[in-house]
């Protein structure tokens, strides 16, 4: 049985779980432990950033396929769906916000974004709930940056327009 993650191939569109969209740009061998393991070289759209993921193990860590384009309209709508229901008590929403972006569901974190932009127009948000918002909206903007081959500026302006 052929696993998603040995599908993948140099030039694919992939989502890394917690750092957004990138291209599998190679593949490289190192040598760990005495054992030749091969990697898929992976550049993320911000910062120009690498990862190695291990040929076969993407699925596990939920490595996954860019957005088709078709969706990108469907994927921009969510960021005025109602708001996410999320536990009232600070430490318990941040657990879950923190889930919501580690499960990698594009569209709930986008509707998160939604969700925490209006709050943070109602009544500024702290620090971290920022922070949280604006991770959240790098995921989104580089996937559809990439489903859309457009510059990372591009997304981020479709998504402001979308939220006003």
């Amino acid at each position: 049985m052929t696993t998603a993650s040995a599908a993948f191939k140099v030039g694919d569109s992939v989502v890394y779980p917690t750092q957004g969209a990138g291209r599998i740009v190679g593949q490289v061998e190192r040598i760990i432990a005495g054992q030749t393991n091969r990697y898929f070289e992976i550049e993320l759209v911000k910062g120009s950033t690498k990862v190695l993921v291990p040929v076969g193990q993407g699925e596990r860590i939920g490595l996954r396929r860019i957005t088709e384009e078709k969706r990108v309209p469907e994927l921009l709508s969510e960021l005025s769906q109602p708001d996410l229901e999320l536990p009232l008590g600070w430490t318990p929403r941040h657990r879950r916000e923190q889930q919501i972006l580690a499960e990698g569901d594009i569209f709930k974190i986008a509707r998160l974004v939604g969700t925490l932009a209006r709050r943070d127009t109602e009544k500024a948000l702290s620090a971290t709930e920022h922070k949280m918002m604006e991770d959240a909206r790098h995921m989104v903007s580089t996937e559809i940056a990439l489903a859309l081959d457009i510059s990372l500026e591009e997304a981020a302006a479709r998504i402001g327009r979308a939220l006003s």
